[in-house]
């Protein structure tokens, strides 16, 4: 479903105030965020996602003073530690790890971010996780732990 003017999540607000390049026209549409204080009830996921990308450190800062490291998750089921991972952001890493971020939290295929990290070539960032408690024969949706490789069709999107 698209979301519509009338749809209550559809106006965004931004609580820090500053206008820092919104996406709104590519909406929200697959990413949902679970808000762990009324004040980021209307916060944005996808913005929590750019910040990611984008080692947008403040503004994650910001977020994280009023919200659960976790609390923003994708059409795919990642989460910003998974996302930042992915993008080989050891500081971003390091800042949600310190929020509370979930190490063994898997998205949509079983992957999680020590999954992403042993096999994208972040080996650095895959051992601080695991040296701060992340499982690493914890195994995806095929059955592979992080040694082991990603499923089929990340692979092939690689």
């Amino acid at each position: 479903h698209m979301d519509h003017p009338s749809h209550p999540n559809y106006h965004k607000n931004n609580p820090g105030g500053s206008n820092s390049g919104s996406n709104s026209q590519f909406g929200a549409q697959g990413i949902s965020a679970k808000p762990s204080s009324s004040n980021a009830s209307t916060l944005d996921a996808a913005q929590v996602f750019s910040w990611v990308r984008h080692k947008k450190i403040p503004e994650l800062t910001t977020y994280l003073s009023e919200c659960s490291a976790d609390s923003a998750v994708d059409s795919a089921g990642n989460t910003p530690l998974i996302v930042a991972c992915q993008n080989g952001h050891f500081g971003v890493c390091k800042l949600l790890l310190a929020h509370g971020a979930d190490l063994n939290a898997s998205n949509h295929k079983g992957n999680t971010a020590l999954h992403y990290c042993m096999n994208y070539g972040y080996e650095d960032i895959g051992n601080f996780l695991i040296e701060n408690g992340a499982d690493d024969f914890q195994t995806n949706a095929e059955g592979l732990t992080c040694y082991e490789g990603l499923t089929q069709s990340d692979l092939e999107a690689l």
